[in-house]
């Protein structure tokens, strides 16, 4: 007040506004007390708005749905540490936005108790042995490659070192994860090209279905990495390739677009979805 020649009640608004640019305060009291600056060399200089803030609230709570997660952690629990060094009008903003806002999707069906280290063997590139129990009692030794979150299931693409094959495994299936620390696993790089190669080779076979505007938007919702959308003379075409194993699959996704799909090709394809609708008619007694 006195350096600056202003009253009281402008020094402290000037300090309310400094709080808001992301300055951090913290207060003294007694005789010499005041506000001080918290030392700056530890805190990251990130200026964020009051919509930036109601966002980053907003992702964490729509995390809650996943509930398990690969970083080993409650995301629920990290909530009050961020709320606690908010401003009084900083919480105002994020408590009014999180009331009229939700997020719904897919909970996790399991809860996967390998995730985090899965993830520390991905970073790592290590070699894994795993006890995997989804079709049958089996022990592996493979390499993970990534993690990726699904109409609520955690998979991963697993180089398998013995055969030299890939597959997708569910991580609800692990019930055991070892390090090999005697084998030394490829770079991610070799991987990457390796999981290429092998998605070339693997679904050669081309399909075409024909959907409806509504079954573009069920399109969007839920499709896969190796699907695509075209649109030719009006009409609206989901293509891709599959592999012969993955027929069963590829159907049992297909029947999900209900009247809005028209499977066009191939011949296989269009028969194994037939044969699944009549499948699901004959669950009800003919009339």
């Amino acid at each position: 007040m006195e350096v600056f020649h202003i009253s009281k009640r402008t020094a402290l608004r000037d300090i309310q506004e400094l709080e808001k640019m992301g300055l951090a305060l913290y207060t003294e009291n007694g005789r010499g007390g005041g506000y001080r600056i918290l030392p700056q060399n530890f805190l990251i200089p990130i200026h964020i708005s009051h919509k930036e803030l109601a966002a980053i609230f907003y992702a964490l709570k729509a995390l809650e749905k996943i509930v398990t997660t690969p970083f080993d952690y409650y995301y629920p629990a990290i909530i009050p540490k961020l709320q606690s060094n908010l401003t009084p009008e900083q919480a105002q903003t994020v408590e009014q936005t999180l009331a009229v806002i939700d997020y719904y999707n897919v909970s996790a069906i399991n809860s996967p108790t390998f995730l985090p280290a899965v993830l520390k063997a991905i970073l790592d590139e290590a070699v894994v042995t795993i006890h995997y129990t989804q079709h049958q009692d089996k022990w592996l030794t493979l390499q993970f490659y990534d993690l990726f979150y699904r109409e609520g299931v955690w998979f991963s693409h697993g180089y398998q070192v013995e055969t030299k094959t890939w597959a997708i495994f569910r991580c609800d299936y692990i019930q055991s994860l070892s390090i090999k620390e005697d084998r030394k696993g490829k770079t991610r790089d070799n991987l990457k090209l390796s999981l290429e190669e092998h998605e070339r080779q693997f679904r050669s076979i081309p399909f075409r279905c024909r959907l409806t505007p509504f079954g573009k938007e069920l399109f969007h919702k839920n499709h896969y990495e190796d699907m695509s959308l075209t649109e030719e003379n009006q009409q609206i075409f989901l293509d891709g390739y599959y592999n012969p194993k993955e027929l069963h699959y590829l159907t049992h996704y297909l029947i999900e677009f209900g009247k809005h799909i028209y499977v066009e090709s191939p011949k296989e394809l269009q028969a194994a979805y037939l044969q699944e609708l009549d499948e699901i008619r004959n669950h009800y007694p003919s009339s």
